[in-house]
C-alpha cells in the first residue's frame, strides 16, 4: 500500500479541501492525508495567508536574509536577454536563492546568493526571477 502523503503529492486532485474557503490549502491537505503534526485550520484568513505565501514573488521584492526557491525566470516587457543570462549563471527552477544586501538609494544593485555564488543584480534583472518560499523542513 502506498503512503497516503506520497499519493497526495502524486495526485492532489483527489483530495477534498479541509479549509473554510474550499481552496485546498496545504495545511488542510496535510490533515486530510493523515499528517497528525499539522492541524487543519478553518479560517479563511489563514487559508488566504497560506496561498499568498505560495504565490510566486519577484526576486526584487524579496526580504533580506530569507531563503527562497527559484520558481521561474521570465522575459521583461522590453524583450531583453536577461533571463537567458540569469539561467546561464545558475538561476534555475528549484535553486535556493537569497537577497543578502541592497544598494543605498533605490535599492540598486542587489547582492544575491544563488548556490555557492553571490552576484550583484540590478533591480530590473531581479524582476525577471520569480521565487517561492523555501520549505522550512526543520519545524
Amino acid at each position: 500500500m502506498q503512503n497516503p502523503l506520497a499519493q497526495a503529492l502524486l495526485d492532489p486532485a483527489d483530495l477534498t479541501p479541509a479549509c473554510a474557503d474550499g481552496a485546498g490549502c496545504l495545511l488542510g491537505t496535510a490533515a486530510i492525508v493523515g499528517d497528525l503534526s499539522a492541524e487543519p485550520h478553518l479560517s479563511a484568513e489563514a487559508c488566504a495567508a497560506e496561498r499568498r505565501e505560495q504565490e510566486p514573488l519577484r526576486l526584487e521584492h524579496a526580504p533580506l536574509g530569507q531563503s527562497f526557491a527559484v520558481h521561474d525566470v521570465v522575459y521583461p516587457h522590453d524583450g531583453g536577454d536577461w533571463p537567458q543570462r540569469l539561467e546561464e549563471i545558475g538561476f534555475l527552477p528549484g535553486e535556493r536563492v537569497m537577497v543578502t544586501a541592497r544598494g543605498g538609494l533605490g535599492g540598486d544593485p542587489l547582492a544575491v546568493r544563488i548556490g555557492h555564488s553571490t552576484f550583484a543584480l540590478r533591480r530590473a534583472e531581479a524582476a525577471c526571477v520569480l521565487i517561492r518560499h523555501w520549505p522550512n523542513l526543520t519545524s
